[in-house]
């Protein structure tokens, strides 16, 4: 029951910083800023954490629940980012949602790579 109350509060601030960020970012670019931001910080910051718990044998962990699966999976969000994408598409934005799709899948891919290399640096 403690795991459900640490994935709760980490998924609380999470979904809240998210929140907070995305009314911070102004509006006016080609593509949302905010929630490719978001989604990049936040595989940066999965790639560190999952290495973290991997190497000192942490997955089931309070922090790492809090975190890795709270934190992390209230702040990024996959249904913001295809609601943006088919807006895109719904506006006649075709090559913005195309661009917007695979800049965001390479450089939240490329984020938990680099995490998980800057954690191994660190540990």
């Amino acid at each position: 029951m403690d795991g459900v109350i640490f994935v709760g509060l980490g998924g609380f601030l999470g979904a809240s910083l998210r929140y907070l960020l995305g009314m911070a970012v102004t509006a006016g670019s080609v593509i949302p800023a905010a929630t490719p931001a978001i989604n990049i910080f936040g595989s940066f910051l999965i790639g560190v954490l999952s290495l973290v718990s991997e190497r000192h044998g942490l997955s089931r962990h309070s922090v790492i629940l809090m975190l890795q699966t709270g934190f992390c999976g209230g702040f990024t969000t996959f249904s913001t980012f295809s609601l943006e994408t088919f807006a895109l598409i719904s506006q006649g934005k075709v090559a913005h949602a195309v661009l917007y799709s695979i800049l965001s899948v390479v450089c939240c891919l490329l984020s938990v790579f680099a995490g998980r290399a800057l954690a191994a640096l660190c540990l």
